[in-house]
């Protein structure tokens, strides 16, 4: 052995002993490749109609849990969808037996139970020796573990586990919903906010009685974690609020699983403060927390699941049924896939959707409104929808809709909905460029987000009518994401800011008002018939296929052409379907054509050379 091998052996040996995040790094992309092979194992067991007659047993109750999954989360969960989540509690199963020591999670979390009861069915096929190779990884975490006797220390461990797990591992379902570990500095600052404004309206906190609070997207629970160590909650109140008014949703499974060891031991340590004998409280399962998909379980007509997930089934309906005070938290920032190649849009909601077009697309002056379906947006006309007529929303989200044409409709509507609102936009957008970019400072989610960031905190006041009241903050320029927490921080909450107070003008413009004549200028472009800069007015061509349908020479243009019609037709005859954007670009009426079976063909007539010299396909 060489120095650099001898070097390399002794540092391998540091990073298991120490288990950093290096280390977890440098295995997810094993994690990876396993999940995707146990997820194509899982998918040959229970797909393959030839199979034994166990097999076909097998197949027959995989069927009952994926209908249980659509009616806990929605109709849209795919059988691989569903067969990813099985690999997910496949290869994570090991860290919690870790993470808890003598609770055994997999047999007591309700959805963990139902997990393990489809796998007992696989159990023959020896699905564990698809994970065997992991065992160094797992070692690792136990090491580690061994050492934190905190909840804190063991959220910390959660939370790196979580980024580094499902940011290679799951990245499609990263991508879809979007998810960002909120800083600490801004959870404590939303949950003192919406305790002092409860006081401030209703006289009432976050501790009292009756009051139900619900983060509906909880991710890994650090919301709610928090709100437990904060001392927001008085020891008294502390049974009552866990056992009966804190309540949190989320639709990730290992999100799901992560939050309920997070909230469970940040609940355990409290206790243990507060009893007489600390070893004699046991560790409780946290009941408020349900894995669903909050915008379709609010549908009007949902159908729930009463045969497989009975538990986390009653609590949905449970919840459903209570008057709900406060809404925190930080919700998905996705608005959807990147290009249909993705195969990866976001789910519809016929109901909350027909809420965002009768309300903020209604009153918005905008041309293409699609934003307005964002899922932050969402959350916010569903927070409104679900709040009753008293309570706080407190949310940290994309702060684009502030100043945004697209959501003067979004800023009308929440001025004649609620009574106060408090703005504080920690600014962060990425996506400006020279001064500008470095005025607006460092992203507060790190690499999380290019998006402007905001905290908003909205206040249903019975007692007061008419026009809200807009309170607006702006973290100011030129500041690091470290200087922002620590802003966060010092403040405390939205009621200790320098706010100032926003008069909206006839457009719904809350910042950056336009100027009053603007309406007189002169249009660059106008559908209408009336004097504009230019004398026509269109969208130009839309291939939907750029990359394929122009070139700069006639040749390579029907070269470009033919190779994606080779792999359009292609999928006509086989099971697969071309994905990859440098085989082919879908759009909505090429999916349309191939569901029809209907096969392209090359039009050498239909090859033209442009004005500029550059061959195109019309």
């Amino acid at each position: 052995m060489d120095f650099g091998e001898w070097r390399d052996a002794i540092y391998a040996k540091i990073v298991q002993k120490v288990g950093d995040r290096k280390y977890w790094e440098n295995w997810a992309g094993d994690v990876a490749v396993i999940a995707q092979q146990l997820i194509e194992r899982l998918t040959g067991l229970l797909g393959d109609e030839s199979n034994t007659a166990e097999s076909n047993t097998a197949a027959a109750q995989f069927d009952d849990f994926l209908e249980g999954l659509r009616g806990n989360l929605n109709d849209s969960i795919t059988r691989d969808d569903a067969i990813e989540m099985l690999a997910q509690h496949l290869i994570t199963r090991p860290i919690f037996q870790s993470l808890f020591g003598s609770y055994d999670f997999a047999k007591s979390n309700p959805v963990a139970q139902i997990m393990e009861r489809m796998l007992a069915v696989l159990d023959e096929h020896a699905l564990d020796t698809e994970t065997a190779s992991l065992e160094q990884f797992y070692e690792s975490v136990a090491l580690r573990v061994d050492d934190i006797d905190n909840t804190e220390g063991r959220q910390r461990i959660l939370v790196e586990l979580y980024d580094n797990f499902f940011a290679k591992a799951f990245k499609k379902m990263v991508d879809k919903n979007g998810m960002v570990y909120t800083p600490i500095e801004i959870v404590d600052f939303i949950l003192r906010s919406a305790d002092d404004l409860l006081r401030e309206h209703f006289d009432q906190g976050l501790t009292s009685e009756g009051v139900h609070i619900l983060d509906g997207f909880t991710g890994t629970g650090t919301f709610i974690v928090r709100l437990l160590q904060l001392g927001l909650i008085e020891r008294e109140d502390l049974i009552r609020k866990y056992r009966n008014e804190i309540h949190a949703n989320e639709l990730l499974l290992l999100a799901y699983y992560i939050a309920a060891v997070n909230i469970e031991s940040a609940y355990l340590d409290a206790r243990r403060e507060t009893a007489q004998v600390p070893d004699d409280v046991e560790y409780e399962p946290f009941p408020g927390l349900v894995l669903t998909d909050t915008f379709q379980s609010y549908e009007d007509g949902d159908t729930l699941d009463e045969s497989v997930f009975v538990t986390n089934n009653d609590r949905i309906v449970k919840q459903r049924a209570l008057p709900i005070t406060v809404i925190i938290g930080n919700p998905p920032y996705s608005s959807g896939q990147d290009s249909a190649n993705d195969d990866n849009a976001n789910e519809s909601y016929p109901g909350l959707d027909a809420s965002i077009r009768d309300t903020y697309a209604a009153l918005s002056t905008a041309t293409n409104k699609n934003s307005l379906y964002d899922s932050y947006i969402r959350a916010f006309r569903w927070a409104t929808l679900r709040l009753g007529d008293r309570g706080v929303i407190a949310f940290v989200t994309n702060g684009g809709w502030i100043d945004s044409n697209t959501a003067d409709g979004m800023r009308k509507t929440l001025g004649t909905e609620f009574s106060d609102i408090y703005v504080y936009n920690l600014r962060g957008n990425a996506r400006t460029a020279g001064d500008q970019r470095q005025r607006e400072g460092g992203g507060v989610f790190s690499a999380g987000s290019r998006a402007t960031v905001a905290v908003t905190v909205l206040v249903r006041d019975p007692e007061r009518s008419g026009v809200a009241r807009i309170h607006y903050t702006d973290v100011g320029d030129y500041l690091t994401r470290e200087a922002k927490l620590a802003a966060v921080a010092d403040a405390g909450s939205v009621v200790e800011l320098s706010a100032v107070e926003v008069i909206p003008n006839e457009f719904g413009d809350w910042i950056n008002q336009r100027r009053d004549d603007f309406g007189r200028f002169m249009p660059i472009g106008d559908k209408v018939s009336r004097p504009t800069v230019f004398g026509s007015y269109a969208a130009g061509v839309k291939t939907k296929r750029d990359a394929w349908v122009w070139n700069f020479g006639q040749r390579s243009l029907i070269r470009n052409v033919e190779h994606t019609i080779r792999a359009f037709n292609a999928g006509l005859s086989s099971s697969s379907v071309a994905s990859s954007p440098a085989d082919l670009s879908w759009s909505r009426k090429l999916r349309t054509r191939h569901e029809q079976d209907r096969p392209l063909a090359v039009d050498i007539e239909a090859v033209q050379v442009g004005a500029i010299g550059h061959s195109r396909r019309s």
